[in-house]
């Protein structure tokens, strides 16, 4: 009975969580600066070709693609996800038109992951990132405060963010990196699902 509940439980917070996703690709879409910033977390880190730590950080970084005279279309949709206690997670498919003098629109495609944190009622998105890839021979190791990435073509890495919460079987990690060949930083999130040996790797997004 008690496991029934559960998921029953889990899955209209999934459903909330992909309406609020939908909900937030409408701000963009039409450009509504006061709802987008409803929807982002005060502690939010999002990741792609810069990191954007923090509500103000987001809300500023974004707001070119909010403008009106923006040259830039961006919407997305989710399409699968999880939910567990306070936090759940949302992978969909996100297209980017770039406008241009003559021709047709530059087309940007892809899947994106966005983490999300209920709080006080609300879902609102504490991290996100686009590009998800799926890089073989990368291995990462989960330590108490820290998550790393492990790969001959990365050189270091470092924890940026890491966050659990209680009640619930799900957690994240942004962090940093440099790749070998040309020592660069970028950026990475994992979604982390709670196991009897401890925390295992459920998605890892690599911009």
């Amino acid at each position: 009975m008690w496991v029934l509940a559960f998921c029953l439980l889990s899955n209209d917070s999934l459903q909330e969580v992909m309406d609020r996703d939908r909900l937030f690709s409408e701000s963009v879409s039409t450009r509504q600066h006061e709802l987008f910033a409803s929807l982002i977390h005060e502690n939010a880190t999002f990741i792609g070709g810069s990191l954007l730590k923090g509500h103000e950080a987001v809300v500023n970084g974004w707001a070119a693609l909010l403008a009106v005279d923006r040259a830039t279309e961006l919407t997305w949709s989710p399409k699968t996800g999880e939910s567990s206690g306070d936090l759940a997670y949302t992978i969909g498919d996100y297209l980017m038109l770039q406008k241009v003098p003559e021709g047709e629109p530059t087309r940007l495609e892809g899947e994106y992951l966005s983490v999300w944190k209920r709080t006080g009622g609300e879902w609102q998105v504490i991290a996100d990132g686009s590009h998800i890839q799926r890089i073989e021979g990368v291995s990462v190791v989960i330590e108490s405060d820290r998550v790393s990435l492990k790969s001959p073509k990365i050189s270091s890495s470092e924890t940026v963010q890491i966050q659990t919460a209680q009640g619930s079987e799900l957690g994240f990690a942004v962090g940093s990196y440099q790749a070998t060949e040309n020592e660069m930083d970028a950026h990475f999130m994992v979604i982390l699902v709670a196991a009897e040996s401890g925390w295992q790797v459920r998605e890892l997004c690599l911009p």
